[in-house]
């Protein structure tokens, strides 16, 4: 394999000082494990050509340690996108199941979130939005629209759409670190009731730009409207994620009541 660096020679010492009886692709996906433990949930893994190097070991045999990991769920490959780390916690969306909205959803599993606001005004509305909202097509509504990140990493687009009776409070706030549930909460406007649709469709040219990913790779696609007690509609919102990311949990009974959320 040529040349070797210091730094591959100690690896590869490292590696083959502590094979035993165990097959060598067993122990680098030991090692590997322990080399990158501390990564966020789907950050890029060295790629198989870089971990051989590393360790001047075959690329078989890295395949193998690879195969491993991925059967284990510590790391997917993704054909001419590369391999990404899943062996740490991963978020759960559970806006399938609670009223609590991302930005609580993740605090609460020990993950960190900010948002990065792309619009923030009022605009007319679309024949698609205007449907979901019970409104006329080209009424003047308030639109979100915020790239979120979990832990660091963009995690989704999201497009929220409000009556214009909260329009104040909403222009004047700041929601890279505040929760829109939260601004209406304070404001006395709780969601109480919502119904979800979850589809998946091919990015567009503006979503791959904007989440950072191929055009027409698969994305997970959200929709949601939300109501208050009194039946007034609170939200419509839509929130795109790539569907390799994304990962949701519910809970169901067999009484016919399902709490549905944003």
């Amino acid at each position: 394999m040529g040349n070797r660096t210091s730094g591959e020679e100690s690896a590869h010492k490292k590696i083959i000082g502590i094979k035993g009886k165990k097959p060598l692709y067993r122990v680098l996906r030991t090692e590997l494990l322990n080399q990158y433990k501390g990564l966020s949930y789907y950050a890029p893994f060295p790629s198989e050509r870089d971990i051989s190097e590393q360790y001047q070991i075959s690329r078989p045999t890295v395949r193998m340690a690879l195969e491993l990991l991925e059967k284990e769920g510590k790391v997917v490959r993704l054909p001419g996108k590369g391999t990404f780390f899943t062996g740490n916690r991963p978020y759960v969306d559970h806006q399938l199941a609670f009223a609590k909205g991302f930005y609580h959803d993740a605090q609460l599993q020990g993950h960190t979130t900010k948002s990065k606001v792309l619009f923030q005004n009022i605009e007319k509305a679309t024949a698609e939005v205007a449907l979901h909202m019970g409104i006329e097509e080209g009424d003047t509504i308030f639109r979100l629209e915020r790239l979120r990140y979990l832990d660091g990493e963009i995690y989704s687009l999201t497009n929220s759409y409000l009556p214009l009776e909260h329009l104040k409070f909403l222009l004047e706030t700041d929601f890279t670190d505040t929760s829109l549930y939260d601004v209406l909460s304070a404001h006395g406007i709780t969601p109480a009731k919502g119904h979800q649709c979850l589809l998946f469709e091919p990015a567009g040219s503006y979503e791959a730009a904007v989440l950072g990913i191929g055009k027409g790779e698969p994305l997970s696609v959200m929709s949601s409207q939300m109501y208050a007690e009194d039946g007034r509609l609170i939200e419509y919102v839509r929130v795109q994620t790539q569907a390799y990311r994304v990962r949701f949990e519910m809970t169901v009974g067999n009484d016919g009541d399902m709490n549905l959320i944003r």
